[in-house]
């Protein structure tokens, strides 16, 4: 921890000298030599064209391209060196390259299935396309006859994963982007420690950047004492461009290879409404349990052994697929992962497909809302073809200026005819899609530029299994409780706010 907190005080540093520099050169090139100020000037314009010509080239969302290109034209260098070390929103080539040999190892293991992609064909040949892009993108198949659990809060959603937990025969897979002290975690780690005893294997992998948060006292060296099998997302690929925008923000509980619970919900007190500083925590997760939980299994050892330098899992002493379950379900499951490893974007271009496809409704719950170029397009397009679009975010918020910029894209979605709503009773943090009764998303990725961009995430694509409607209602009952954004009061807002909105669209793929 200390020598991540030294690393980012010295990029700290860096910033402020290199804005110091750029200011003296100005006063050079102001007051000084006239020839040196003739050859800098040269130089400073053809490293800047060079760069600018490189950002256009990547394949990047336009406005972050964009700011990019602002920065470097009137501050070149300290935009130069800032764009070399955080610019980036894709991994290095060494890391992709464990990561592509981790893939090789793991797809293996999760095979397509022709007939339940004729199967969807046969239904709906749009969403045959999404499933067929979902596959070809991420190489996780389609799964059907898996049963499926909805939780509108975290409560629900922890009490029956400890139930799940305590009943646990052979290991405990937990993922999660962040583990702090309290109920939540005392209550777990207790089962944990009883089910270790029991000879259950138990495997926990965090978030690294997250030693800036309060860990539970003594973490470490209790997992150790436990028995409890640990890692840590970002030691082990510290060579990407920068451990601060690359994150691993995916939430799974996988027991014995036959149920997975996923979501929004960390390991934390907020997210079982006992900590209440940010008002209600409205949270969803889903329980799964089938086949579909092969995929979830995938994810995690995949994680895990990117995080490990020695000691990896091997596949096929975790992979038990049965026939038959104790619940079985209709319909269609399909999980996915996402991350900057990704050149395709997945997750932007699957809510596009489901923004753009939807017949009648698209309903949305975010806790972020800075959103990218192709989402506001599909959003509006949509909204202007007559699709009910409704977006949900929290009236309290956890991050104020991250509140603060996702408003500033309200007027232009309000205009559209798009509803905005905001959670009055506290903060919103669940992720989910749900359109026209038959299709959703839930999962772990919030609809701002670093979930979508920067973040390992994961979701699950959820096609006529009947807990779309469980959804939708629970959109429905908490619109109910919630404050409608209206166009016109928002555009009567003072000058001051209304400026201060574009300024903040124009940065907010840095935030």
């Amino acid at each position: 921890m200390k020598s991540k907190l030294l690393s980012i005080i010295v990029k700290v540093l860096c910033v402020f000298i290199l804005v110091f520099i750029q200011t003296k050169i100005f006063e050079l090139q102001y007051n000084g030599n006239v020839e040196f100020t003739k050859y800098f000037n040269l130089s400073l314009e053809i490293l800047k064209a060079i760069l600018v010509l490189h950002i256009i080239y990547k394949l990047q969302s336009p406005s972050y391209k964009m700011l990019w290109i602002i920065l470097i034209m009137f501050l070149p260098i300290p935009a130069f060196v800032l764009y070399i070390s955080f610019g980036s929103t894709k991994i290095s080539k060494s890391f992709q390259s464990k990561l592509d040999q981790e893939r090789v190892n793991s797809r293996k293991y999760a095979q397509y299935d022709k007939k339940i992609f004729e199967e969807i064909k046969n239904i709906d040949q749009i969403k045959y396309n999404q499933a067929n892009y979902l596959y070809n993108t991420n190489s996780l198949p389609a799964y059907k006859n898996s049963y499926i659990e909805y939780f509108n809060v975290g409560e629900k959603y922890f009490e029956s994963a400890i139930d799940d937990i305590s009943k646990a025969k052979k290991y405990i897979f937990i993922e999660s982007f962040s583990i702090t002290e309290g109920i939540m975690w005392g209550r777990l780690f207790d089962i944990l420690k009883q089910k270790v005893s029991e000879g259950i294997r138990v495997y926990i992998t965090v978030d690294g950047i997250n030693d800036f948060q309060k860990y539970p006292k003594n973490f470490e060296k209790n997992l150790n004492e436990a028995g409890i099998e640990y890692r840590m997302f970002n030691s082990s690929i510290v060579k990407i461009n920068s451990y601060l925008n690359y994150r691993n923000h995916r939430k799974l509980i996988v027991i014995d290879g036959s149920i997975t619970y996923t979501g929004g919900i960390n390991i934390g007190d907020e997210y079982i409404n006992i900590y209440k500083k940010f008002g209600h925590w409205k949270d969803a997760g889903i329980k799964i349990i089938g086949n579909a939980v092969l995929s979830h299994t995938i994810m995690f050892i995949e994680m895990w052994n990117l995080c490990s330098k020695d000691e990896k899992l091997d596949y096929q002493n975790f992979i038990d697929i049965k026939d038959t379950y104790d619940k079985i379900g209709t319909g269609y499951i399909m999980p996915y992962c996402d991350g900057p490893d990704n050149s395709s974007d997945l997750a932007i271009n699957l809510y596009v497909q489901i923004i753009n496809t939807a017949k009648k409704y698209v309903y949305i719950t975010t806790p972020y809302l800075i959103l990218d170029d192709r989402i506001i397009s599909s959003l509006i397009n949509s909204a202007k073809s007559g699709i009910d679009i409704r977006i949900m975010t929290p009236y309290i918020p956890d991050k104020k200026f991250v509140n603060l910029t996702g408003k500033a894209f309200y007027q232009i979605l309000l205009e559209s005819g798009i509803k905005i709503y905001e959670y009055k009773p506290g903060f919103i943090h669940s992720k989910t899609f749900v359109t026209d009764d038959e299709l959703a998303t839930v999962g772990s990725i919030n609809l701002d530029f670093r979930g979508l961009n920067f973040h390992f995430e994961c979701g699950n694509w959820i096609y006529k299994t009947g807990i779309e409607m469980t959804i939708k209602n629970d959109f429905i009952k908490i619109q109910e409780e919630s404050i409608e954004i209206k166009l016109d009061e928002w555009k009567n807002r003072s000058l001051p706010l209304r400026i201060m909105d574009k300024v903040l669209i124009a940065f907010s793929p840095l935030i």
